[in-house]
């Protein structure tokens, strides 16, 4: 019969013979007594229990790496604590808020301005003594060191909030206060340090006021390490722009004189005084007025 297009072709089917049955039946028959007593003969494995001395040692090793995690954990959650955030916060207050920033001054001065304009309590009156004492304080700062404090302040606590809440705290969070910024003043000290020390090898081009026609005496090289141990108050010139304004006056009259007490530390030399070359003319400070500090302040020509 013949099939159609496209249909199934059966399956031949397979008949055995009673011998190839029988045949078939019987190995199959010799298989599973085989496989039986093989199996039978295939030894069951035992399970021992770990000593108790075994346990504990492994009951050990997981408690130390517990312990290494959690303390891993807690090192980078101390990473990003408030007093790490203040510390890197100072790496940049002298490069972007003031370059002789001196925290200490800052929020204490910003700490006495605040009291002095918070309303009074009628109910809790101030005391007197106290109220003197800060007024005092006060006014052995003019309204532009005041109005430069808590402008700086402001910034500061804008950019590192915890220090702000110290500020305002208990006598503890004071305390703590006190010791973050005295490491934020560390931190800005080298930052300051850092900085200048790149700039060395150009300040005998900078330090001049006409470095192309009349430039520093004795002169400066960046690449002669005797002139460059010049620098600095052990150069006339340079320890003239670095004398703090008030002592101005003496430099210009007895020179060598004064650079001595600057460089043995007879003159004090910090933060809180302005150097001559903030001011106006040639050599800086040349025109200083002690009546009228702000006349050519900031106005000195390597500010420009």
């Amino acid at each position: 019969m013949a099939h159609k297009k496209g249909s199934k072709r059966p399956t031949p089917a397979v008949i055995l013979s009673d011998s190839d049955s029988d045949s078939s039946s019987q190995s199959s028959g010799s298989g599973d007594d085989s496989s039986s007593s093989d199996i039978e003969s295939i030894p069951s494995p035992q399970i021992k229990a770990k000593p108790r001395k075994e346990a504990r040692k492994h009951a050990k090793k997981v408690a130390k790496k517990g312990n290494r995690g959690g303390s891993h954990e807690s090192n980078s959650r101390r990473g990003t604590s408030p007093r790490d955030q203040c510390l890197h916060i100072a790496r940049w207050i002298p490069r972007g808020i003031d370059m002789f920033c001196s925290l200490r001054d800052v929020f204490c001065t910003a700490n006495l301005v605040r009291q002095d304009e918070a309303p009074q309590d009628l109910s809790e009156p101030e005391d007197e003594a106290a109220k003197k004492e800060r007024k005092e304080m006060l006014a052995h700062l003019t309204k532009d060191v005041q109005e430069h404090h808590m402008n700086t302040f402001q910034r500061i606590v804008l950019l590192a909030p915890h220090l702000g809440v110290l500020a305002r705290g208990n006598k503890k969070q004071r305390r703590e206060l006190d010791r973050i910024l005295a490491e934020m003043q560390d931190i800005i000290g080298q930052i300051r340090s850092e900085d200048a020390s790149h700039l060395k090898p150009f300040i005998g081009r900078y330090a001049a006021a006409d470095p192309d026609n009349n430039g520093l005496h004795p002169p400066i090289y960046s690449d002669h390490s005797k002139s460059r141990a010049r620098m600095g108050m052990n150069h006339p010139q340079l320890a003239g722009m670095l004398c703090p304004i008030k002592h101005m006056k003496s430099y210009q009259e007895k020179p060598r004189k004064v650079q001595a007490q600057l460089q043995n530390g007879e003159i004090k030399v910090h933060a809180s005084v302005w150097p001559a070359l903030a001011y106006a003319g040639d050599p800086p400070g040349k025109d200083f007025d002690p009546d009228n500090v702000q006349e050519g302040f900031l106005q000195g020509y390597l500010l420009k």
